[in-house]
């Protein structure tokens, strides 16, 4: 792990991300004697990672590191027993999602240590995830579903087929099928739809599910 906020100062003009990091020792180092598959950079140093130990025979254990206050210990938090693909934390650092090569979904409060809110609830295979605030928003085959992070049932979704999604603030954005979304968290709707095509940025009315031509604007 490395501040890199404080180091960069000492960059060189013209020199690669890569051959900077290089030169450069870490803030804090952990080995890991295990297969690490995946990691989400949460806040304040805060980070999960999912990885399997093969001396042990234990496949699909999440950890949680806080580098700042314990940088040298990984606080394995529960086991999926199947290899995980992706994983996520939320901006508390209190909540750790992760989906495993099923597409399975699992849930885990990283504070009470109480093992796994929701897992293999949601009847589809999972795609993606992401957090807004606590709540995991994952998505699946046919549908982007908000989970009460609570007791984990859905708590709104949005029937539309996405490939890819991401949150900041209050508004989630997906891509899939030549459009892309904007849906309100609070809400669960989307708010606005904008649509490519040959070669044209057009804004698409979300009520009419049309494309606006008073709105429609060439691409630079």
């Amino acid at each position: 792990v490395w501040n890199t906020r404080e180091r960069f100062a000492g960059v060189s003009t013209g020199e690669t991300v890569q051959d900077f990091m290089n030169r450069q020792s870490p803030d804090h180092s952990l080995r890991y004697p295990g297969v690490v598959r995946a990691m989400a950079l949460g806040k304040d140093g805060n980070i999960a990672v999912a990885a399997d130990d093969p001396d042990s025979g234990k496949v699909g254990l999440i950890y949680h590191l806080d580098t700042v206050n314990a940088p040298g210990k990984l606080a394995v938090q529960a086991r999926t027993n199947t290899p995980i693909t992706a994983v996520a934390i939320s901006p508390s650092s209190n909540y750790i999602s992760v989906i495993d090569e099923n597409g399975d979904f699992y849930f885990v409060n990283t504070v009470d240590k109480k093992g796994f809110i929701a897992f293999a609830k949601l009847h589809q295979k999972v795609h993606d995830i992401a957090f807004w605030g606590n709540y995991p928003v994952v998505l699946q085959d046919n549908r982007l579903a908000i989970v009460d992070y609570k007791n984990g049932s859905v708590w709104s979704e949005v029937a539309e087929r996405f490939d890819k999604c991401a949150v900041s603030g209050d508004s989630i954005y997906c891509s899939g099928d030549g459009y892309f979304s904007v849906i309100s968290a609070q809400t669960g709707k989307i708010s606005k739809r904008y649509a490519f095509k040959d070669g044209v940025f057009a804004v698409v009315d979300v009520e009419k599910a049309e494309v606006s031509g008073d709105l429609a604007d060439r691409c630079m």
